[in-house]
């Protein structure tokens, strides 16, 4: 047996908080000169 219940409220102050310390982390990160789309394909057949 499944009960429905209704959706939580979004608490926008905790969701602009996880972006802020995303954006922070990102901060100084590189790929060393290697582009996204090279690390993508590196893997596939």
């Amino acid at each position: 047996m499944t009960r429905l219940v209704g959706a939580q409220q979004i608490d926008r102050v905790r969701v602009n908080d996880a972006f802020e310390k995303l954006r922070a982390l990102r901060k100084g990160t590189s790929l060393a000169g290697l582009s996204w789309k090279e690390l993508r394909d590196e893997g596939r057949p």
